[in-house]
């Protein structure tokens, strides 16, 4: 059909879906609109095992009003990746059926039914849909397509056009004559109307017009109409323009009756010939087809803007794309940039940003620019189209009204790929997130489910996406708190908590902070949340370490310090009435407890400087034998009851290691183990060559450690819950220390204990 829309993209737009295509009982797609890159095999094959009772013969229409409440497509890629969430199809014929699809969850009236049913009927009779000698939809076919539209409750209209000399150039010329001179008083009306308005013939000189139009904006089109036909149409013609509150028929009977009165008056032809208008629309045609083309932006972009260029008859072309943040951002040029050009190429500009079209001229030449209309509620165009010529002549007006159509196949175009980037980015981000990022209809049922999600929660995206959230991870006891989120969400667009819980899969309870954002659409209407969590367990640990750190610093800086104070004051005020032998009792305490507070800030400072790396090693060949002897002789008399035994392989190779440093290493290991021993237990401590290191380990016989507290035991201040820990004063942080040194020699360190069967420490150290 010349100058229209294909039936998919009619259907579609009729039905106010963003997608079309045909899909055939073999799977494969001979037709699409909107739908950007093709469906591969995989998404082909699902949709139709999903709508197999619609292809084949005797195939019945069917509907996916909600992808969620489908078990198949919910997880598959049409879904999770495309966004699709609606579909609805209808037997076209020859096994086929007519497809629309939408990014949201819609209702089908019946109204929609009847309509995608007349549309799927005509794609079925394929060229019998249309009259041969226009190229218009036929009667029966027009008809047919306008009663389903008809009565659906929204502003329809009827422009009936009468070509009066029709009868008698068929009489005298035939009615092949006739018939073309039709199809030229239809390609004037349609290139003053949408692609998507319907254009066919009643009776024998007639050509309708069924459009959606309020009464306003139909006077508007009917002027349009009659300027053209005075302007590029010599034969005369009468028009009648009405309103369709009820049936097809009806509106017909009023448009004939009006038929009479409504003489449009004879015109010369002035401006385009009739071959110059044919090409012009052809190429309004070409720019539509590359812009949606379903390539690169960029590479569509450039091609039509070749078109553009014949379309317009111009030297030079700029389009530019408003940016919500920012300038303007000028996305294509061609003919170059001329310095005597800035200051018209710069009010033009002004003008079309403003929203007005506009043409200044000069010396120079000229430059004409249309904005790009608006997309969205706040009627900012969306960016303007300028062509610039080489002399101060005005374009006509039919080129002004050509480069408005191309202005609006330029939104849309715009549109589709800041929807298309907005996906990518929103994948890439959701999916590239540590934190889990989810995604959830209005329903609370999940629509996406980032990769951070699979891996806090355990739940993979085929086994979350439909899946309420408060039955995949919300806790029994956390599910009024949890409404309380949403309410929230909903009322203020935003809600936020740093004291939630969230369920695993494994049945683990993981504190988080969450924040879950409203989402809307263009209109402002509510589909959907964006919830983003954080695991806050090392934050909560850390917090609860750091309230037990305070606690035991308190603790162990206050106990020698009240020790060193008291015996200090003591002798200070009484040393002359004290016996020696308790001043000097007296004096070793303040000694020993001065030394363990040295130990201490010792141990701190330390921590300190290993956490930030600033340990200084001093490597050396060590003889380990000999290390391990001289510690084991340092605890000997710690415990009478307590036995050291050695296990150092007698050709041991020397170690390359600060010995200061290890043998500090293995005083706390070996203190550990002494401290944990049995009564007449034994504590091993032993080396043995490893491949190209040697591995060293302290073994003892004591009551050995739980799972949780192996997980923690390097931990920075952690002290096992145990009743020796409890009596015994420390600072948690031998083992920290210990593994820090380790480390820094390249090493790894690691504990082996069972409730019950003792605990043997081991790290490993490179040779010499």
């Amino acid at each position: 059909m010349t100058g229209a829309a294909e039936p998919p993209a009619q259907a579609a737009r009729r039905l106010g879906a963003p997608v079309a295509f045909v899909l055939d009982s073999a799977g494969e797609l001979t037709g699409s609109w909107g739908l950007g890159d093709p469906f591969d095999g995989a998404d082909l094959a699902l949709l139709r095992d999903a709508l197999r009772d619609c292809l084949g013969e005797g195939g019945r229409p069917a509907a996916i009003l909600n992808v969620l409440d489908h078990p198949v497509l919910a997880k598959s890629r049409l879904h999770t990746r495309r966004g699709l969430q609606f579909f609805a199809a209808e037997p076209s014929g020859a096994g086929s059926a007519l497809c629309v699809a939408d990014y949201r969850p819609r209702a089908l009236a019946d109204a929609d039914r009847r309509l995608l049913g007349a549309w799927a009927r005509t794609l079925g009779l394929g060229a019998e849909a249309f009259d041969a000698p226009t190229g218009i939809y036929n009667e029966d076919t027009f008809r047919a397509l306008s009663d389903a539209e008809a009565g659906d409750g929204r502003p329809r209209a009827l422009i009936l056009c009468e070509l009066v000399p029709y009868e008698e150039v068929a009489r005298e010329r035939g009615e092949e004559t006739a018939g073309r001179l039709l199809g030229r008083l239809a390609a004037i009306i349609r290139s003053r109307t949408r692609d998507y308005d319907l254009l066919g013939r009643i009776g024998g000189g007639r050509v309708g017009l069924w459009l959606a139009a309020t009464p306003t904006a139909l006077e508007g089109v009917e002027r349009k109409i009659s300027e053209a036909l005075r302007s590029d149409f010599r034969f005369p013609v009468r028009l009648a323009a009405v309103g369709a509150a009820g049936r097809f028929d009806e509106a017909v009977a009023g448009a004939q009756s009006r038929l009479a009165a409504a003489r449009r008056p004879r015109g010369a032809p002035k401006g385009a010939t009739w071959e110059q208008r044919h090409q012009r629309l052809v190429l309004l045609h070409r720019v539509a087809l590359r812009l949606f083309s379903g390539g690169a932006f960029h590479e569509a972009l450039t091609e039509a803007g070749e078109v553009i260029l014949a379309l317009a008859g111009a030297r030079r072309l700029v389009i530019t794309r408003a940016e919500p943040l920012g300038s303007p951002m000028e996305l294509l040029r061609r003919g170059g940039r001329r310095p005597e050009d800035a200051r018209l190429e710069a009010e033009v500009e002004r003008e079309a940003l403003g929203g007005k079209p506009a043409w200044r001229s000069g010396p120079e030449g000229g430059w004409l620019a249309v904005p790009v209309p608006a997309w969205g509620r706040d009627g900012a165009p969306s960016g303007f189209l300028a062509v610039g010529y080489d002399d101060e002549d005005e374009p006509e007006a039919e080129v002004k009204e050509l480069l408005a159509e191309v202005a609006v196949l330029l939104r849309n175009s715009f549109a589709a790929q800041r929807h298309l980037r907005e996906q990518r980015l929103l994948a890439a981000v959701t999916e590239q997130s540590a934190d889990p990022v989810i995604l959830s209809d209005l329903q609370g049922r999940v629509t996406a489910w980032s990769r951070g999600a699979e891996t806090l929660f355990g739940w993979t995206v085929e086994e979350a996406v439909g899946r309420k959230i408060r039955d995949l991870y919300v806790p029994d006891e956390q599910v009024d708190g949890a409404a309380r989120l949403d309410a929230e969400a909903m009322e203020k667009g935003v809600a936020r908590t740093e004291d939630a819980v969230r369920r695993t899969k494994d049945g683990r309870r993981i504190p988080v902070a969450a924040t879950v954002t409203l989402v809307r659409d263009e209109d402002g209407s509510p589909f959907g949340t964006v919830r983003i969590l954080r695991d806050i367990s090392r934050a909560k640990e850390l917090e609860r370490m750091k309230a037990e750190f305070v606690t035991l610093v308190t603790h162990e800086l206050r106990t020698p310090m009240t020790s060193i104070w008291g015996f200090a004051e003591t002798l200070q005020e009484y040393g002359a009435q004290i016996p020696p032998e308790d001043s000097k009792r007296y004096l070793g305490i303040i000694v020993r407890e001065a030394k363990r507070l040295s130990r201490l800030v010792t141990d701190f400072l330390d921590a300190s400087k290993l956490e930030r790396g600033h340990i200084e090693l001093r490597p050396s060949p060590i003889d380990l034998k000999a290390l391990a002897q001289r510690v084991a002789s340092t605890f000997e008399g710690a415990r009478k009851d307590v036995a050291f035994k050695l296990d150092v392989a007698a050709d041991l190779p020397a170690v390359q290691a600060d010995e200061d440093q290890i043998e500090r290493v293995l005083v706390n290991l070996c203190g550990n183990a002494v401290k944990y021993s049995p009564a007449n237990g034994t504590i091993t401590l032993g080396a043995r060559r490893a491949d190209r290191r040697v591995s060293v380990w302290v073994e003892d016989q004591g009551p050995g450690m739980a799972a949780e507290t192996r997980q923690r035991l390097f931990q920075k201040f952690y002290r096992a819950q145990d009743q020796v820990a409890a009596k015994t004063p420390g600072t948690g942080l031998g083992l920290y220390i210990a593994k820090t040194i380790v480390e820094a020699h390249g090493g790894k360190i690691a504990v082996d204990s069972e409730p019950g069967r003792g605990t043997k420490m081991t790290f490993d150290l490179p040779l010499a």
